[in-house]
């Protein structure tokens, strides 16, 4: 295998946290198939990669408000996690993840978006009502602000119009 190579010519130290990274991959793909068998009753479709820390890169966990359909699938994620792997620590991070979201634009027009968590949050937020001002997504998201502006100015670009934004 190419691990196998690699850890022959640099050495175990070098490799140590490629094979971990695997290892995740692969036990995070088993977690969510037990998962799903076990929870099919969420409208909301979940797929989580549990990463090791110390193996892949780290940032700082950025808090963020999930609305109520993202609290329900994580929190019973969180649980099953927690009951299966008893002393360890689950932290969700949003700015890594992307999502699959179903926009109803108009009567006949209904599209599948594929975007970022963030964008996912604030998409979601158009479910309450039509209208909203960038503070006013950045209270109900807790999304930063550079992080936002981001997510809410892509989906405002001209060629994109998934969002309308006025000065």
């Amino acid at each position: 295998s190419m691990i196998g190579k690699l850890k022959t010519e640099s050495g175990y130290h070098w490799t140590s946290k490629l094979e971990d990274m695997f290892k995740d991959i692969q036990r995070s793909k088993e977690l969510m198939v037990d998962f799903k068998k076990k929870y099919t009753d969420f409208e909301t479709e979940l797929n989580v990669s549990v990463c090791t820390t110390g193996a892949w890169p780290t940032s700082s966990i950025q808090p963020v408000k999930k609305p109520p359909d993202i609290v329900t699938v994580s929190e019973r994620f969180t649980q099953f996690y927690l009951n299966r792997f008893s002393g360890r620590r689950l932290n969700f991070q949003m700015d890594k993840g992307k999502a699959d979201v179903q926009v109803q634009f108009n009567a006949k027009c209904k599209k599948i978006l594929t975007c970022s968590t963030y964008q996912m949050l604030v998409l979601l937020l158009f479910n309450n009502k039509t209208t909203w001002t960038f503070k006013e997504m950045q209270d109900a998201t807790g999304i930063p602000k550079e992080d936002l502006q981001v997510a809410a100015l892509s989906m405002a670009h001209p060629k994109v119009k998934v969002m309308r934004k006025a000065p």
